[in-house]
């Protein structure tokens, strides 16, 4: 739920895991793994070159996980570059990571396809993973004390339309 909830907020649109059969889990595992290889692919970036140079259908049979991370990167990218061409013109009403990364008071080396599809990554992985290490932590609790989750879920009961502020203020 956070990479979709993160992906329509930031890019406009959802990348669509809720309605994947596993809900797209391998997508945080993998994002976690290549940020930890991030640095040594900094100084060696042959090995990720070597991936990509592998047909994707082959990829996808290898490592599904590796292939979606590609094809995550591709997408950004994609979009990186019609909020390039679109920068400027007015665009849609709907702002995203796109509009401000793209924007043309921006120096050019700050607008480069490859550095905003980076950055808005970089967003996806840390809004993602973020989200759902404080989600781990809220179940947790809840599972562990039975009375606090009796406890929300009458609070919950009892304000069904609540707004987010009247929400914030329930004990």
């Amino acid at each position: 739920i956070a990479s979709d909830v993160i992906g329509e907020y930031s890019y406009g649109f959802s990348l669509d895991y809720l309605d994947q059969e596993d809900f797209g889990n391998e997508i945080r595992d993998s994002m976690l793994s290549i940020l930890s290889l991030s640095h040594l692919m900094m100084f060696f970036p042959i090995p990720l070159s070597v991936v990509q140079a592998v047909p994707k259908q082959i990829l996808q049979k290898l490592s599904p996980a590796l292939a979606n991370i590609l094809y995550v990167r591709e997408l950004v990218l994609e979009q990186a570059n019609i909020a390039l061409e679109e920068s400027g013109k007015g665009g849609s009403a709907k702002k995203t990571i796109f509009d401000a990364l793209a924007d043309p008071s921006l120096p050019p080396e700050e607008r480069a396809p490859t550095r905003i599809r980076d950055e808005a990554l970089s967003l996806l992985n840390a809004g993602t993973e973020t989200t759902a290490g404080i989600l781990r932590v809220i179940f947790f609790h809840l599972l562990h004390d039975k009375t606090k989750l009796l406890n929300l879920r009458n609070e919950l009961e009892q304000s069904p339309s609540a707004s987010f502020a009247e929400l914030e203020r329930l004990p």
